[in-house]
């Protein structure tokens, strides 16, 4: 006999694991693989969310108490970042700089943030087969990188929570 939840872990797990798939074959510019995925659950969710109170409180961010509010009900959450690396495309100007080489170092490829998109596009088309409820959260990202959980290079991060219960908790928040 099988209780839903008593299977719960191994349904996130499994759904996780989708998701990082569908992430990381994602098409890529030149190819060039740049994700980092984590997978969160149990008291590292809680780790984050205490981040995001910290860190909301200090910016004075009423959003971020908001998404750690969310999080305290959330059964996991999987981490999707990127390594910010030009890829010397001719006349690309996406960033506004005729090449990659005017651009400066610490304006972000814009290809950086629309392969995170693709990537996470694709990672969420996985969770409507499961019947598992996200969103994006940049506030979640940011604790995640605070907390060091993810590597030094990693420039641009988005989190996106799972919940799987009777009523959608990211939907009425105010």
């Amino acid at each position: 006999m099988i209780r839903e939840k008593d299977s719960l872990p191994d349904m996130l797990r499994q759904a996780a694991l989708a998701m990082m798939s569908r992430a990381r074959t994602a098409p890529k510019v030149k190819g060039l693989d740049l994700l980092e995925l984590i997978f969160i659950e149990g008291s590292e969710v809680q780790r984050i969310a205490d981040e995001i109170i910290r860190l909301g409180t200090l910016a004075d961010l009423p959003y971020y108490i908001r998404d750690a509010q969310a999080l305290e009900k959330t059964n996991a959450i999987l981490l999707i970042g990127s390594k910010d690396r030009v890829r010397n495309l001719d006349q690309c100007e996406l960033c506004g700089y005729e090449t990659c080489q005017q651009k400066p170092k610490n304006t972000p490829c814009a290809l950086t943030a629309m392969e995170l998109g693709i990537a996470l596009g694709s990672a969420l088309s996985s969770l409507m087969d499961y019947g598992i409820d996200s969103r994006l959260m940049l506030s979640a990202a940011k604790a995640a990188q605070s907390l060091g959980l993810f590597s030094d290079d990693i420039h641009t991060a988005i989190a996106l929570p799972m919940s799987i219960s009777s009523k959608n908790i990211y939907f009425d928040r105010s």
